[in-house]
């Protein structure tokens, strides 16, 4: 708008010096009228008064004899718009005529027009104000036609250029109307220079991929292909075709994909996806297999490479408040870039940078970027993922399987996946799809193909396919083992089988896990056990306390028995091994029993004669031929036949696990061997995980790895 105002300025500022000429032409006509005479004088004299008629008339008879100063005159009253004969074309004509005729006339006769002011300045002038004039009535017009018009005729106009350019922006919009790519193509052809050529080249593109692959299905996309082989669509074609080709996104379905279209720019990425799913659980025999079932596959030396890293274990590393990964031998294999990062599962480890989760391989390649708020680790190929404060699920291959849109995501059993969303539990399958929607109250995982859920707050089982089994019945129930599960019903528990039908009724007060094919049952202040057909194998007549239950039930064909506070043992047939008589007992350990009795532990032998004297304050299982034991609040280690191996010199102490053992002395974590030779001294403030013989430590909180079996430090942060 604003070029637009500085424009019509600039005409009429053209007109008005215009005016100024032939007032001051017309004034000198006057004052010169007695040196000319005629019908050319007496015609700008006519114009000089506003009588246009007769001006026009003289003009017209003067035209063959002084047609340069005649045309002039008829180009002002043309140009003029005060008068019937207002016409840019014909001004345009005459003003044309005058330039050309002027410019042949002799010296004296430019004299004589001098005095009438027709000079070059002042053909010049009225020609730029007509053609001014013409290209503001074009641009008010903004027609095809009228530009054509002016570009035709105006061909010497200052205003040309910015006409054509004004024509053109009219031609693209029109092309941009009929948003065809035969539009967009006739523009091309007959506007090569345009400014809008590459727009319209861009949307000719646009427009020719998606009129010729409309049908949407994989012939159109190949033919489009054929056609146009270097289009810049086709790369979205053949993404189509690769979308298409594998709908499920089965191995077998990449693998054609990959046999018939050996040219499409997906076949990298289609051969990545079925490695990926084929190893999903990173295993070496996996990698192995793939090796030999898929011997076409083009990217040999990565098989090598992963062969390689499967087999070794990677550690979290620290440097500078930053993670990465070091080997067994506390070599740096991934360098310490990232802000926070978990163990590897499946090939594929967690890690954190800019406040985002993403997941690298042991290559140290980002494999899904830092898009995520949370992740879990991969579990069979699958990963759930947070954003905002919605879940979903990933898959290896960087597949959205489960849509970001849920309040709580489980992990698959049986294809399925229990979700939430508005407070209510639904199951999604591996496809992503709500298989059975979200309205129940509460929901758990398949087993058995079996799920338990809650409405109206009363439990029942579904199947796969979102049908009631079992009715809602039930005050509580657990999933299904071994096609069994234990259910409550107005406080009492029984079991049920898959089938719904009732193993054992519900009349029990607590009723324990199976442990070698037994279970506790509780009644009435009373516990026994029975079998899976829900049979009273062992009388319900010990007492029952509120540890009874964590006595772990049967244990190498033994359990613990409670009875007017003693503790005793059993075998499978009730049969009584160990009488009554003790305050605690423990479960055989290499051959002896742990045993308290007057506050004092000991241990018997399967015979259940007391082979190591009561007289130790506590005292556990044997592990690797040693017990501990402890006195005073001192822990030591006794072997099998009670004699003491390790002094009681320490606070506290763990189990000897090959040939090792964790003690404690002033509150700092050391190791011993078998011979009381500390390993590491009493130095350390943390323990973490024991992967293969490495085990994390840590002191004043720097971290460090220590190898068990070479008795040396592999790594050490800076200040360990």
């Amino acid at each position: 708008m604003y070029l637009f105002r500085i424009l019509l300025t600039s005409q009429r500022l053209q007109i008005y010096f215009m005016r100024k000429i032939i007032f001051l032409g017309l004034f000198f006509l006057v004052i010169t009228q007695a040196a000319f005479a005629g019908k050319l004088q007496k015609g700008f004299q006519a114009l000089h008064i506003y009588d246009y008629f007769k001006a026009k008339n003289y003009f017209q008879k003067a035209l063959k004899r002084d047609s340069a100063g005649a045309s002039y005159g008829l180009s002002i009253i043309y140009y003029r718009t005060d008068n019937p004969f207002s016409n840019v074309d014909s001004a345009h004509k005459y003003i044309s005529i005058s330039a050309k005729k002027y410019a042949i006339l002799p010296p004296k006769k430019k004299i004589n027009f001098a005095l009438l002011q027709i000079n070059d300045s002042a053909i010049s002038a009225l020609t730029d104000s007509i053609n001014a004039r013409a290209f503001l009535i074009c641009k008010n017009k903004n027609s095809m036609e009228a530009y054509t018009h002016f570009l035709t005729n105006f061909t010497n106009a200052a205003e040309y250029e910015n006409a054509v350019k004004l024509r053109n922006r009219l031609a693209f919009n029109i092309a941009q109307i009929l948003d065809t790519y035969q539009a967009y193509s006739d523009f091309m052809k007959n506007y090569p220079d345009a400014e809008e050529y590459k727009d319209a080249e861009s949307k000719y593109e646009s427009s020719l991929y998606k009129t010729l692959t409309k049908p949407s299905d994989i012939k159109s996309y190949e033919s489009f292909i054929l056609k146009y082989p270097k289009s810049p669509y086709r790369e979205d074609a053949e993404n189509a075709i690769f979308a298409l080709a594998v709908p499920n996104a089965t191995i077998e379905e990449y693998h054609q994909f990959v046999k018939k279209y050996p040219n499409n720019h997906n076949v990298e990425t289609a051969w990545h996806n079925i490695y990926t799913i084929f190893t999903s659980d990173f295993n070496p025999r996996s990698i192995v297999d793939f090796r030999l079932d898929y011997p076409d596959y083009p990217y040999r030396e990565k098989i090598y490479q992963d062969l390689a890293l499967s087999l070794t274990h990677f550690y979290p590393i620290r440097e500078n408040g930053k993670w990465g990964y070091a080997d067994s031998s506390g070599k740096t294999m991934i360098p310490c870039i990232y802000e926070w990062n978990a163990n590897f599962s499946e090939g594929y480890a967690e890690v954190g940078m800019n406040e985002k989760a993403g997941f690298i391989s042991k290559s140290g390649k980002l494999e899904i970027p830092f898009k995520y708020d949370d992740v879990e680790a991969f579990k069979k190929g699958y990963s759930v993922v947070k954003l905002g404060n919605k879940y979903g699920m990933i898959y290896k291959t960087k597949k959205e399987i489960i849509p970001i849109v849920y309040d709580e995501v489980s992990d698959f059993s049986e294809g399925l996946a229990v979700v939430m969303k508005n407070e209510k539990y639904g199951f999604v399958n591996e496809k992503g799809r709500e298989i059975i929607p979200c309205r129940y109250q509460n929901a758990g995982d398949f087993s058995n193909h079996l799920a338990f859920v809650e409405t109206q707050n009363k439990y029942g089982f579904i199947n796969l396919e979102g049908k009631q089994i079992i009715p809602f019945k039930y005050d509580w129930v657990e999933k299904f083992s071994q096609e069994i599960a234990k259910v409550e019903l107005a406080g009492k528990y029984g079991i049920i089988n898959t089938k719904g039908d009732t193993i054992v009724a519900c009349i029990y007060d607590k009723i324990g896990d199976f442990s070698e094919g037994k279970a506790m049952v509780v009644k009435d202040g009373k516990y026994g056990f029975i079998n899976k057909k829900g049979e009273i194998i062992i009388p319900i007549e010990y007492d029952f306390t509120s540890d009874a239950l964590l006595t772990e039930g049967f244990k190498n064909g033994f359990a613990k028995i409670i009875s007017n506070q003693k503790k005793g043992l059993i075998d499978s047939t009730g049969k009584i091994i160990l009488s009554r008589d003790f305050e605690d007992i423990s479960y055989c350990s290499q051959g002896l029993i742990a045993v308290q009795k007057h506050d004092k532990w000991g241990y018997l032998n399967q015979k259940m004669k007391l082979k190591i004297p009561l007289q130790y304050d506590n005292a556990y299982d044997f592990s690797d031929s040693l017990a501990r034991v402890s006195k005073k609040n001192l822990v030591g280690f006794i072997d099998m036949n009670g004699k003491i191996v390790i002094p009681f010199n320490y606070d506290d102490a763990g189990d000897f696990v090959k040939g090792i053992a964790q003690v404690k002395q002033n509150g700092k974590i050391g190791f011993i061997d078998k011979q009381n030779n500390f390993i590491i001294p009493c130095e350390l403030d943390k323990v973490g995980d024991n992967v293969d013989g490495i085990l994390e430590v840590e002191k004043i909180k720097k971290m460090a790895y220590f190898n068990l079996k070479t008795k040396r430090y592999v790594w050490k942060e800076i200040g360990f």
